[in-house]
């Protein structure tokens, strides 16, 4: 394993587990949500990179590495509509217009 390999694996830790705590900090806040989403995308993007330079199967692993990044900026925008405690801005017909694009990319 090169440190290349190292840092995505570590970066793809460390990611998650900032996900999952601020998410665990409050899981009905929509900003926690939000958040959580965009750290988890960056998390989806760090792991498809890694098995990208790790594994033999070179083409799936490139297609992979766009699903991550696909999620982030909807995720984005529903963060910079609920920070700081805004509240729930977007109604569930606009949140689900947001996220129809990663939808259908993937």
């Amino acid at each position: 394993m090169t440190f290349k390999t190292l840092l995505l694996l570590s970066a793809v830790i460390l990611n998650t587990i900032l996900a999952f705590v601020v998410l665990a900090n409050n899981p009905k806040q929509k900003m926690n949500q939000s958040f959580f989403m965009i750290a988890i995308g960056v998390a989806a993007w760090n792991f498809a990179t890694f098995m990208f330079w790790q594994t033999d199967y070179v083409l799936f692993w490139a297609r992979m590495m766009f699903v991550g990044p696909i999620l982030i900026p909807s995720a984005f925008l529903c963060f910079s509509l609920s920070f700081p405690d805004k509240g729930d801005l977007i109604k569930l017909h606009q949140r689900i217009l947001i996220f129809s694009p990663w939808a259908i990319f993937i």
